[in-house]
């Protein structure tokens, strides 16, 4: 979560590959959506490595 918009983020290549980016405003709808993506890309990670 960012004070900054996603255009000047993106634009200073701040924002890495890895890291998930939830752009305010945002509901909490837009908040568990973005939780359960991240849990589901960790837990694909683990899998990959036999955790």
């Amino acid at each position: 979560m960012s004070c900054h918009t996603a255009d000047v983020i993106a634009h200073h290549g701040v924002l890495e590959n890895a890291v998930s980016f939830l752009q305010k405003p945002f509901t909490g709808v837009d908040l568990a959506a973005k939780v359960r993506a991240a849990l589901d890309q960790q837990s694909r990670f683990w899998l990959r490595c036999g955790g």
